[in-house]
Order: structure tokens, then sequence, then C-alpha cells
């Protein structure tokens, strides 16, 4: 409409907020009743607001999905269910996990897949690997910071729930008074996916040809190793020497760095990728309100000990 003012003109904090409850999400429901259901709760506190409709609580809940490209170094700091920091724009510079929502939950893993459009995949008896054709990567594409094709672990859903409960019940003790009772540059967020990634080194992609490559080529990845420390599940990256163009569909002879130069091919690289689930202060003001109206202490283990979830672990 003329009247509204450009996108442009409006800062992605405000975007991302009027947008980011149209984002479907399985286990808030699930959560909500949970939380509903329970027929016990300590004495009501006089602030209790008898009118409000409870069962419309879970709106409040929905969280932002992010995905983040996270420096290497982070994959010995992040698990499955670590607590982390993102600032409105974009990650804390430096920042390492504020805490770790204990869980002996199932998790999945997910196989190497394509993300590049024009690739395709091959299963052989031993190996997967992944084709991409002449023409491939041509220098006007605009290839980004997403990999072409990736491995991933992720909490399945009933882990999700529990971890997401554990944090409902104790984010306000272990991120303080100031996230909920002033205005916070960060949101909070829980990781509920690790993810390894092959993707183009971006300071080297002006050698690409505006044709594209100049033959079909090959990647042939490895396994990526899951890292157990305790319960905490983590990802382990492999080694760079590990990651190869070939011309041979069977993958027994590398290219060369020079040989790959000079088809177009894209120089490669590990990327380790999370994705968590975040929430805005706002959020956490409202669990704050929900606690204390049940007659619980929100900053302190009332609210653990009362659903007899496992302690929160601030880093």
């Amino acid at each position: 409409m003329p009247e509204m003012e450009p996108d442009d003109d409006i800062p992605k904090y405000y975007r991302q907020l009027s947008a980011w409850h149209f984002f479907p999400n399985h286990e808030i429901p699930v959560i909500t009743s949970a939380l509903l259901s329970r027929q016990v709760y300590p004495a009501s506190s006089s602030v209790f607001p008898q009118n409000l409709l409870w069962t419309d609580f879970r709106a409040t809940l929905v969280p932002l999905p992010l995905t983040g490209l996270i420096p290497s170094e982070m994959q010995t700091k992040l698990f499955l269910g670590s607590v982390v920091t993102e600032a409105f724009n974009g990650y804390a510079e430096g920042s390492a996990p504020v805490a770790y929502v204990p869980n002996l939950c199932d998790f999945e893993t997910r196989e190497w897949y394509m993300r590049y459009p024009n690739g395709k995949v091959a299963q052989g008896a031993i190996s997967k690997w992944f084709t991409f054709p002449a023409g491939s990567f041509r220098a006007s594409q605009g290839l980004d910071d997403k990999p072409l094709i990736a491995t991933a672990i992720q909490l399945a859903d009933t882990g999700k729930v529990a971890v997401h409960l554990t944090w409902f019940a104790q984010a306000n003790k272990c991120i303080g008074r100031a996230i909920t009772e002033g205005n916070s540059l960060y949101r909070y967020g829980v990781v509920n996916t690790l993810a390894c990634g092959i993707l183009p080194q971006k300071e080297l992609l002006f050698m690409l040809r505006p044709e594209g490559t100049a033959q079909e080529a090959h990647i042939f990845p490895c396994s990526v190793g899951v890292k157990r420390q305790g319960s905490r599940i983590g990802l382990e990256l492999p080694e760079p020497d590990q990651l190869y163009w070939s011309l041979d569909p069977l993958g027994k002879t590398r290219l060369t760095q020079e040989e790959s130069d000079s088809l177009g091919l894209p120089r490669l690289q590990f990327g380790f990728f999370m994705i968590a689930n975040f929430w805005h202060e706002y959020q956490y003001r409202a669990l704050r309100t929900f606690w204390e109206a049940r007659g619980l202490n929100p900053y302190n283990n009332d609210v653990a000990q009362f659903l007899d979830s496992a302690l929160v672990e601030v880093e």
C-alpha cells in the first residue's frame, strides 16, 4: 500500500517481532499443556489475573528459530541443550554458552544431504557422494554462507519438549533479573541442532568462472563424529584434508587445488552451524509473571522442584 513505509525503513528487529509468531512449532502446545494441566499449584498470589485465558499462553512462548554459522573453535563448547545469547544485530562477538540444560534425551542423526539446487546425490555400497554438473558455481550466482551439503545431529521431538520445559522452569533464575526488568539487547535461546556443512571459501569466490565449472565433479564427504562429554552431546568436525574434489565417480583420485581452480570449482571448507530457539526479554517476563502468579519464585529452584526438573548448569 502506498501509505505504508518500505520494508527497508523498518529495523530488522521489529520485522522479526511482527513475523516470528507465524513460525510453526509443534513442541509449544505440548509444553503449555504440561504447564497448565498441573492441578496442585501452590496458593495463587494476589496478582494472579483471574480473567486471563491461560490456554492462550502458548502464543507467548512461540520461539524464533535462528540458524548461525559459528566459529569452528566453538565446537568444543556447544552441545545439544546449550543456552546461547544473540544480540539483535548478530551473534555476540566471542560469546560462549551461558548455560547448559542437562538432558538424557534421544537425538537424531541426519546423514549428509544436498543443499545446492542443481546437485545430485548417489549412494554406493560403502559411501555416498554428491555430483555437481558442468556449469555449476557461476561467478554471478552469488554463493553465500549456506552449505552445499550438510549433516546434523538434533534433539528428537520429545527431547525438545523436555529441554524447553526445563529451561522455562529456570530461565529467570539463570539469566537474572536484568533480562526481565530492563530492555536487554540480547535474546536467549536453546540449541536443538548442531550441523557440519561443506561450503565455498567466501574470500576466494572471485576465482569462479562466468560460465561455471568446466566439468562434472564430485564431493565424497567423510563421516562426522558425535562427541560425548558426560550427558552432553556435541559434534566433532573432520580434519580439513579430508575434503576434496574428484572427477572420478568412485572418488579414488583427488584433484589438486590447482586443478580444481582451473576447472572453476570453488575451494571448500567445513563450517560449523547451530540452530537454536530464541526468546525475547518480554517472553521471559511472561514466564516470570506466570510462575509468580502460580505462587512460585522464578528466581530460585522453586519451579524446578515443583516440576521435578534437572537443574540447569550455569556456565
